[in-house]
């Protein structure tokens, strides 16, 4: 059992309710808030500190953290066919486990208590593996590739052996820790993909019950691949082999027609923006403030650390409040509407929001507890401004998942922070030398 005392709780509640309160914590649920006196097995004074619903970051690659810092300035396609392509088919099981452990500890520090991941096509668990004993939340799904020009050998599989190694995966995780691991079903996108792929993912969701994670409309250039390799558009393409049927997660959406935008609200997709990503590969901007208008489900990802050069979800938030205030005014993106598209609203649109997304009686306890008694975030008497607008990940004092703290007085508690730097650095090295 644990209690935390005397904390501000922004509770992300429907009422955005923000209350000073303390949390108790037993077997991993809020079991209560209020005022508690009496010995606890562990008590967390929280005075002067600020507890948010832990972050929902909806779209990243693990696998490609070793690619940090090391293809800038160049368009999609490109970047995919002469870098990050042949880099993924360069891995092995211990890079790939060096660049999940070094892009899990990134995101824990910067307040991600859920992710949403594709990794590549090979040595998908033994990411699950670390995804497992980080102690993380995670929805996450080997990537499927079986067409597509450039790709290379080692990534383009055969239709039915990229299905069977999603499904004995599924079989073998999804469900893990009860429940805290989920699989999901990630074919690329529609470029690197034949419609029996897609025909056959569509399927298999349906049957397992679960969710499709999955690239779409990011460039202009794709879009226009799709039609050519389709027909048609991204979205309607889905609609015909059967991906709408089953919770879809849709990472950039950037050129989306009226008639996409409207199949996604129908279905309850979700969309997930990421600026930074968007921004740096010179994609364009997607218009969130339109898309909300029109109901639909929005999540924030910063996408893999390539594309991005960091997984902190805070930056995230920063730019998607920011970045469309030219367009559509300074009051189109405030500030708690951008934590609630990292909390609440994604929890639903995932189907957890039973379980996280908000701080309520019978939650669990997936918590982001900041100290906003700093330079940069003072003065300040809105919790939510000083999140979205001041802090940084150096505000982060605790990060809990399940009562379980993985982050304690801003220190990594199950590995060693020095340790996973040196494993990234020796595994990237050994990675580009296998790629001369």
């Amino acid at each position: 059992m644990t209690l935390i005392k005397n904390a501000l709780i922004v509770t992300m509640n429907q009422h955005d309710a923000i209350i000073k309160s303390d949390i108790l914590i037993r077997d991993g649920l809020i079991k209560a808030l209020g005022k508690f006196r009496g010995a606890r097995e562990e008590v967390v004074d929280a005075r002067g500190l600020v507890v948010f619903p832990g972050f929902i970051q909806s779209h990243v690659h693990l696998n490609q953290t070793l690619f940090r810092n090391l293809v800038d300035d160049m368009p999609l396609m490109q970047w995919l066919k002469k870098n990050i392509w042949p880099m993924e088919a360069a891995h092995n099981a211990r890079s790939i486990k060096a660049a999940a452990r070094l892009g899990l500890a990134e995101l824990i520090l910067s307040g991600t208590t859920t992710m949403v991941s594709m990794e590549t096509v090979h040595h998908t668990e033994e990411v699950l593996k670390q995804i497992a004993e980080s102690g993380i939340r995670a929805i996450t799904g080997k990537a499927m590739m079986d067409a597509g020009r450039g790709v290379p050998a080692l990534l383009k599989q055969k239709t039915g052996d990229a299905l069977a190694e999603s499904v004995e995966l599924l079989e073998k995780w999804h469900g893990h820790d009860a429940g805290r691991i989920q699989y999901a079903f990630a074919p690329r996108f529609a470029v690197t993909s034949s419609r029996r792929l897609l025909e056959e993912t569509a399927r298999l969701a349906r049957e397992y019950q679960v969710a499709v994670h999955t690239h779409a409309s990011e460039t202009k250039e794709e879009v226009a691949l799709v039609r050519k390799q389709f027909g048609t558009t991204n979205i309607q393409l889905f609609k015909q082999v059967g991906l709408l049927e089953s919770p879809l997660i849709i990472a950039h959406g950037i050129y989306l027609t009226g008639t996409e935008r409207k199949l996604l609200q129908r279905h309850r997709s979700l969309l997930v923006h990421c600026p930074t990503t968007n921004l740096k590969l010179g994609s364009g901007i997607a218009d969130i403030p339109l898309y909300q208008q029109e109901k639909l489900q929005i999540g924030l990802g910063s996408d893999g650390a390539p594309c991005n050069n960091n997984l902190d979800l805070l930056r995230e938030m920063r730019l998607a409040a920011l970045l469309q205030k030219p367009k559509y005014g300074p009051g189109s993106m405030p500030a708690i509407r951008v934590v609630s598209m990292a909390t609440r609203e994604t929890a639903a649109a995932l189907g957890l929001a039973d379980r996280v997304g908000s701080i309520e009686i019978g939650k669990e306890a997936d918590l982001a507890i900041f100290d906003f008694n700093t330079i940069q975030t003072t003065p300040g008497s809105n919790p939510c401004s000083q999140l979205v607008y001041s802090a940084g990940r150096e505000n982060l004092r605790h990060l809990l998942v399940r009562g379980r703290f993985l982050l304690r007085d801003g220190l990594l508690t199950g590995w060693d922070h020095q340790q996973i730097v040196r494993e990234g650095r020796d595994q990237a090295r050994k990675l580009l030398q296998r790629l001369q």
